[in-house]
């Protein structure tokens, strides 16, 4: 029976005093993210790796190789057969409403972020922090008093060309990506779509590796 291997993506939840790594799989049986949990108890998974701030990979037998993209297709059809569960990064830092802003500062300072999604404790959707927003924010306060609390989220189902041009149309540079009951799977940044575009154009990034178009994992250096 073939093998496929699904990237392990890592939600990092930051509470106030605590941090808790959600692990999400897209699981090839149900066409569907999971609890990567899940997997151990499932008989067609053969191994799992991971790592906190890289992500990793499930491998688990399926009835049917991973279907790819057609490498003669052009932009705009990879742009409209690409998924976006298939391109995120492996990584992605949330807050929960009542992290400080002082706190929150510092954290997208350490870890360069442009931007945030703020998660309840089940990890849905609230709302997203940027860059800008904490330009004009107060140094004291909560995070769910600042926040943007209207979002333009799209499904992991939807294809790469609705983000970019949802990014286009709506003047904004990321989008949070979520699961079918709302949960954040990732975050898709205008620079992700810069370097898809790049490497369909045949260009690779030396510094960073990140999904490939045709879903196989990868994970930053």
């Amino acid at each position: 029976m073939p093998q496929r291997a699904s990237t392990l993506r890592l939600c990092n939840v930051v509470g106030p005093d605590t941090e808790e790594l959600k692990p999400y799989v897209r699981c090839p049986r149900r066409d569907e993210t999971i609890n990567a949990l899940t997997c151990t108890g499932c008989s067609r998974m053969r191994s799992m790796e991971w790592a906190p701030r890289k992500g990793g990979v499930v491998i688990c037998s399926v009835e049917e190789p991973e279907p790819t993209t057609d490498p003669r297709a052009d932009l705009a059809e990879a742009a409209a057969r690409v998924l976006l569960h298939e391109v995120l990064t492996p990584v992605t830092t949330c807050v929960t409403p009542d992290v400080s802003i002082e706190q929150l500062r510092r954290l997208m300072a350490n870890e360069g972020l442009r931007s945030v999604p703020v998660v309840d404790l089940e990890g849905k959707l609230q709302g997203l922090v940027s860059r800008t927003d904490l330009t004009t924010a107060a140094d004291f306060g909560l995070v769910e008093n600042m926040m943007t609390s209207r979002v333009h989220a799209l499904p992991e189902d939807a294809p790469v060309a609705y983000a970019i041009a949802l990014m286009a149309f709506e003047n904004v540079s990321e989008v949070p990506v979520v699961t079918a009951d709302g949960t954040v799977a990732g975050m898709y940044h205008a620079l992700d779509a810069l370097r898809w575009v790049a490497g369909k154009m045949g260009y690779v990034n030396p510094m960073k590796k990140v999904a490939t178009n045709d879903g196989e994992p990868a994970v930053e250096s």
